[in-house]
């Protein structure tokens, strides 16, 4: 008896050990499944982020052969003030917007790219500008716009803020890759040169040299300069030598820059902004010149009169700023009229009303073709400016579908 008990025992404590693995076991391809269930999924998002961005890559190649200006959306950060009462903007993918147009609706844009409100300034030189500045070297013109409400970051993203390299604008950014590239080039000859001016109350004014007449565009064949665009008789074009030189040329012009105070922003522009760096280069084996410039445009915000408070000679600027834009949204409507039209027998030309502002007639080399141009619309977060915000975003989104056909290369000699 006493042995069956000891045999019953061990068995007991034979079989425990047996339990208890099988338990372990369970537990370990529980383990393994998990583990491969996250593999799975990990290789699934790369896998679609690389759809994702050859889906990207190829619009951008269609819209390079189409010609398209391509429209990029830049959400400014929100002040404590914003995020206490609501913000109204979010971005839900890299190149999709939504926007809260009240009563539990939304409204979602999709551009060629979104930059929110902890993007930096390299992200948007490095992701999109960077190609444009290496164009011009191959003799391409190069536009950048920065569009959008005053108030909204335009002139931050354009020229930045002093302090340290994180703020440096796109202005400094372009130039420093000119000559980075400049000093990298053997054999050739590169020249650079730069001009400024900015729009005011229908006048052009030269920044490089302001006590200089007001600047008259010549457009006619006649001129002697005339290759297809708009020609300003007497504008200043500096050489530049060196970055610092250029930098401290650029920071001195933009001092005479006209700002004024608004109930909307402290430092509201009241001008449009047009820095052009031109670079000719020579090969002196084949003799072959190659000519490309860029525009970089700081456009002043359109701005609602009755709530920024605009008085007397504010009142008159901010009125020619809009009447401006507005032209410019004309001049988009017709070049997507135009293009509607191509091929359409018996119709008549389209007329594209540059002539109706200073600033278009001035835009003309940048959107009637032989161009690559990009516009970066800026928005507000805030809830308040919701109104501002979804027209500024309509705007970019009729503007991405205008084609201004491949751009060709300036060469000569």
């Amino acid at each position: 008896m006493l042995y069956s008990y000891l045999a019953s025992e061990q068995q007991g404590r034979a079989t425990q050990p047996r339990g208890a693995l099988l338990k372990a076991s369970l537990y370990s391809h529980q383990i393994i499944d998990t583990n491969q269930l996250y593999t799975e999924n990990a290789s699934l998002k790369h896998k679609l982020a690389v759809l994702a961005s050859e889906n990207r890559s190829l619009r951008e190649t269609i819209s390079l052969l189409k010609g398209n200006i391509r429209v990029l959306v830049r959400i400014r950060p929100p002040t404590a003030a914003e995020v206490a009462k609501r913000v109204a903007v979010h971005w839900t993918t890299d190149d999709t917007v939504v926007c809260d147009v009240g009563d539990g609706r939304r409204r979602a844009v999709r551009l060629d790219g979104v930059f929110g409100p902890t993007s930096s300034q390299s992200d948007v030189y490095e992701g999109h500008i960077r190609e444009l500045v290496h164009a011009v070297l191959d003799g391409y013109n190069s536009s950048v716009f920065a569009y959008g409400p005053t108030g909204s970051g335009k002139t931050y993203t354009v020229f930045g803020s002093p302090g340290s390299d994180v703020h440096t604008g796109l202005h400094e950014r372009i130039l420093r890759d000119l000559f980075c590239m400049k000093d990298s080039i053997k054999g050739q000859d590169m020249l650079l040169s730069m001009s400024m001016v900015e729009v005011y109350n229908e006048s052009i004014h030269d920044l490089l040299a302001p006590g200089k007449p007001v600047v008259k565009v010549l457009s006619g064949h006649h001129h002697r300069e005339w290759k297809g665009g708009v020609v300003l008789e007497g504008l200043s074009k500096l050489p530049l030598a060196t970055l610092e030189e250029s930098l401290k040329i650029l920071d001195a012009a933009l001092a005479t820059r006209r700002t004024s105070t608004t109930n909307l922003n402290i430092h509201s522009s009241r001008s449009h902004c047009i820095v052009t760096v031109r670079a000719s280069q020579q090969c002196p084996y084949t003799a072959v010149a190659r000519h490309g410039k860029f525009n970089l445009i700081d456009l002043a915000g359109s701005e609602n009169v009755g709530r920024s408070g605009a008085k007397g000679n504010t009142l008159k600027e901010a009125q020619l700023i809009n009447k401006s834009l507005s032209t410019l949204g004309d001049v988009f409507n017709a070049l997507l009229a135009e293009q509607r039209d191509k091929g359409v027998n018996h119709r008549p030309p389209v007329h594209i009303p540059y002539r109706n502002s200073k600033l278009t007639l001035m835009l003309k080399d940048s959107l009637g073709g032989n161009a690559r141009a990009l516009m970066i619309a800026h928005v507000s977060p805030s809830v308040t400016n919701v109104a501002q915000t979804l027209s500024t975003l309509k705007f970019a989104s009729r503007t991405r579908r205008v084609e201004l056909g491949p751009a060709s290369r300036n060469m000569s000699s």
